[in-house]
């Protein structure tokens, strides 16, 4: 795979992971203070918009890490070690903890009724 190719597919990786994460957060965000039936609506589609920013971030650290070993970029480099740690800082954060509660807002919408 040529270097240029693998340079767009990490772009690509990024604005799939960083897009649909902002999109999972501005979705459960106005989940706050919708009704019942458009809560659940909104968390099942923050459950699917989730698992493709799951495939981002992990094509985005694999492609970055090939791109550092294919450029031959020193492990020294600040903003290559920076970028790395940050990456899995952010995908540790992302499965521990908006995981974990989006499940958790997926069992209450279920186990609640509908005032009428």
């Amino acid at each position: 795979m040529s270097y240029m190719l693998l340079k767009v597919l990490h772009i690509l990786f990024a604005i799939v992971a960083v897009g649909f994460f902002h999109l999972v957060l501005e979705s459960s965000w106005a989940t706050a203070a919708g009704h019942l039936d458009s809560t659940r609506f909104a968390l099942r589609l923050v459950k699917r918009l989730e698992s493709v920013s799951r495939v981002g971030f992990i094509g985005l650290i694999l492609s970055g890490l090939l791109l550092g070993w294919m450029g031959e970029v020193s492990w020294h480099a600040l903003w290559f070690t920076g970028s790395l740690a940050l990456s899995l800082v952010a995908f540790t954060v992302g499965m521990t903890v908006a995981v974990p509660t989006l499940k958790a807002q997926i069992a209450l919408t279920r186990s609640a009724t509908p005032a009428g």
